[in-house]
């Protein structure tokens, strides 16, 4: 896509696969644009020359070369001089960046479209031990609350349905359990908005209940809990508040910032407290998405049904989806014939928040992964092959997460994540504890699990979704640690573990810079040219427009929506180190791939040394 065409994109109604197909070569504005490896048959069509003339002004032997011989820079400049034109190489997109660019054009529709976001329901997932009463609370929920005629159809295997509650609308995903919820985070899946954990009153803290709690924490969601089972006579409340509170869960009347709410999910006791305290925080997180985009998603679940063949549970994040659309999803395009809602009523259009089932498409994508719609069906077996391929690589090559992986985002804080396994309650306890001490001003530990026992399937999963390091003491360590993504350390002197984890906290060490705010400007206008491409013509409406500038936008939510550095910073034609408040100039930025608007504010940042 070229600029041209990126800049008048501002409302998204609907993408074509060749928009994001830029082409190899092609002629705009004086100016021959080429990506690469450009057969010499490619630049004949763009320039209208002939072979014989290509040749010729190469000088190349007619007789030894090929029309699909690949030319170099300086011999496409060369042609390009010869008609006259100016020349630019640039970085085509590829076949494997449909999803990517169709997610960066819906964030970009988003932020310059936030007056039009509307509120929508929050998703909620209810985890839990499985004995603990999930099952029951789900089941009462549904036959309550369900927005349907008829609940007969809900069957096990409906991942996802939507409640209404004092004319409230709540998503509620039906998770098998909390490793779907881990694997959903692994695939960078943030469908979830907050998580009800579910204790049974007459029980214990069990091991998936555990498990629950440290998924729920690392996804950094909100956690409600639901202590079940009210009505049992040697029902236990403060015993399990005090038990959930050692994970970390403080409840408000404590002092803490965790709902606790008491219910009985056999008959009904509390479980309209626990929908209204679900419709209260969700009304803090004032949870909004677009309506009048094209729709966007997630892949909950994929089943197969006997009689109707494979089943995918997805759940629409963004825009309007319909029967008719066109899905694409990892290396498949598939059409939706119909679409059902949770009690199996065919519908024909999806909103925001709300799961649909879709049946007899003929895949099963993982849980997590990502679809939008594209309504143009050109070029498909081009990219299905090269998605193909990458997905191909990327299977054949695990990926080894590594220190530098762990500390890599410079917005997160630098905090060493730590699964801890031990052969004693005893030396767990003693260890964890050694181990929360280490707080130093460029790092600390965070231990997100401590059990006994060996490294387990689930710890290497909650490991790789959080990125944490995985130690174990006085254990055999029979995970495979050659074998696996991660290296499991085992360790059989205390003071040796807390030597390797102060060591790392130690390399962190150093001279760390954060960005400062130091001013910021408005769009004026935004011009073509050919030797430098998109050129934004500013005003400096506060602080200062320095030539080293970090520029950066963001959406509604405050959330990073495009960084760059400055490039080029010029007032009139003289190139200039900074702006000052008022003054009119003229800007390039390192990278220029967005979708800018006239009229648009852009704030500028500086990188200083971070002081102790």
């Amino acid at each position: 896509m070229s600029k041209k065409q990126a800049k008048s994109k501002t409302a998204l109604q609907t993408y074509k696969i060749s928009d994001f197909l830029t082409p190899k070569i092609w002629i705009e504005k004086d100016t021959l644009f080429f990506g690469k490896n450009i057969e010499i048959k490619e630049i004949m069509e763009v320039l209208e020359i002939s072979f014989k003339e290509v040749c010729k002004l190469l000088n190349f032997n007619i007789k030894e070369t090929t029309e699909e011989e690949i030319l170099s820079v300086d011999h496409i400049a060369e042609l390009a001089l010869s008609k006259k034109l100016d020349f630019k190489s640039v970085k085509t997109i590829t076949e494997m960046n449909v999803l990517a660019n169709i997610d960066k054009l819906v964030k970009e529709s988003i932020f310059y479209h936030q007056e039009k976001l509307q509120k929508r329901p929050p998703i909620i997932t209810i985890m839990g031990h499985v004995d603990h009463g999930k099952t029951t609370l789900l089941d009462y929920i549904k036959k309550t609350n369900i927005i349907a005629s008829e609940v007969g159809g809900i069957t096990q295997k409906i991942g996802a349905y939507t409640i209404e509650q004092n004319g409230e609308k709540i998503t509620f995903i039906d998770t098998p359990g909390h490793e779907a919820f881990t694997n959903m985070r692994a695939n960078g899946s943030k469908v979830t908005d907050i998580v009800v954990i579910v204790v049974a009153a007459d029980d214990t803290i069990m091991p998936q209940t555990k498990e629950s709690i440290d998924h729920a924490k690392a996804a950094k969601v909100p956690i409600i809990v639901a202590i079940n089972k009210i009505d049992k006579h040697n029902a236990d409340v403060e015993r399990i508040k005090n038990e959930v509170s050692n994970y970390g869960l403080i409840p408000e009347e404590w002092g803490g910032e965790v709902p606790f709410v008491e219910i009985s999910a056999l008959k009904g006791d509390g479980v309209d407290t626990l929908l209204e305290t679900i419709i209260l925080q969700s009304e803090l997180l004032e949870l909004k998405a677009s309506y009048d985009i094209i729709a966007n998603g997630t892949i909950l679940e994929s089943n197969v049904d006997i009689k109707k063949g494979s089943m995918i549970s997805i759940i629409v994040n963004d825009g309007v989806l319909k029967t008719g659309d066109y899905l694409f999803i990892n290396e498949n395009i598939v059409k939706i014939k119909a679409m059902y809602n949770a009690s199996m009523e065919q519908i024909k259009i999806a909103f925001p928040s709300e799961s649909v089932e879709l049946f007899g498409l003929g895949i099963a994508p993982a849980s997590g992964s990502k679809f939008s719609v594209i309504n143009d069906l050109k070029d498909t077996k081009k990219i299905i092959s090269a998605i193909k391929l990458v997905n191909e690589t990327k299977q054949s090559k695990p990926k080894v997460v590594t220190l530098e992986d762990i500390f890599s985002n410079d917005d997160s804080e630098r905090i060493l994540k730590v699964i801890l396994k031990a052969k004693s309650f005893g030396s767990l306890t003693a260890l964890k504890e050694e181990l929360i001490k280490i707080d130093k001003p460029y790092g600390k530990v965070e231990v997100i699990r401590a059990d006994v026992g060996e490294v387990s399937n689930s710890d290497i999963s909650l490991a790789e979704a959080s990125q944490a390091k995985i130690y174990t003491f006085e254990l055999s360590s029979k995970y495979d640690v050659n074998t696996g993504t991660y290296k499991v350390q085992n360790f059989n002197i205390i003071y040796e573990l807390i030597e390797e984890v102060n060591r790392i906290i130690d390399g962190l060490k150093k001279t760390e810079y954060i960005e400062e705010y130091i001013g910021e400007f408005k769009i004026l206008k935004i011009f073509e040219s050919s030797k430098f491409g998109v050129i934004l013509g500013g005003s400096v409406t506060g602080g200062i427009i320095p030539k080293d500038g970090i520029v950066k936008i963001f959406d509604f939510r405050e959330n990073e929506v495009f960084k760059s550095k400055v490039k080029t910073l010029k007032i009139e034609k003289n190139n200039v180190k900074e702006v000052k408040v008022g003054k009119e100039f003229g800007i390039v930025f390192e990278d220029m791939d967005f979708n800018f608007q006239e009229g648009a504010s852009i704030k500028v940042y500086k990188e200083v040394e971070k002081s102790e």
